[in-house]
């Protein structure tokens, strides 16, 4: 059987607390500079994927075809794992400032999806989103308020940036 995942790499906003290795300073350069640093490290490790493949999605990647047992599966993300601690950290939402920031932006895909049509349930207001984010139950983009249906056309309806890291 082939099949084919999304992953998404490191968004803080959502993911659970792990302790990670201490590393240099955080990555500098643009979500889409290390996502490409991302995909040569997996390209080094044997697996040739894209973000393309992710069709619009921030800072994902496609598991690729022929990763197929439970075996394979575990390479891979074991992969994915040493790839991420080989490249610097990359940018966190941590400080108020930076959370405000996140919270415009991630309105700014709620509205466009929201005149789309789309039922992404109440606007959060700042306030709501800000604990939402600090307890790790918000969503780290509106489009996963979303169906997993829906999902595509809604990245393709309301694209986000591919050149910035999102929580």
């Amino acid at each position: 059987m082939i099949f084919a995942t999304l992953f998404t790499l490191g968004i803080g906003a959502c993911a659970p607390a792990q302790s990670t290795p201490t590393r240099d300073a955080e990555f500098t350069g643009s979500a889409v500079e290390y996502q490409t640093g991302f995909e040569q490290c997996l390209g080094g490790k044997g697996y040739e994927v894209s973000a393309g493949d992710a069709k619009g999605r921030p800072e994902s990647v496609v598991v690729p075809v022929g990763v197929n047992t439970r075996e394979e599966s575990k390479a891979f993300f074991d992969a994915m794992e040493a790839c991420t601690n080989e490249l610097a950290p990359r940018p966190v939402v941590d400080t108020d400032a930076e959370v405000s920031a996140f919270y415009r932006k991630w309105i700014e895909r709620w509205d466009c999806l929201a005149g789309q049509g789309y039922d992404v349930g109440s606007r959060l207001t700042e306030a709501s989103f800000r604990d939402k984010f600090r307890d790790r139950t918000l969503n780290s983009t509106p489009q996963e308020l979303l169906s997993t249906e829906q999902q595509e056309n809604a990245y393709l309806a309301c694209p986000i940036s591919q050149d910035e890291f999102w929580g």
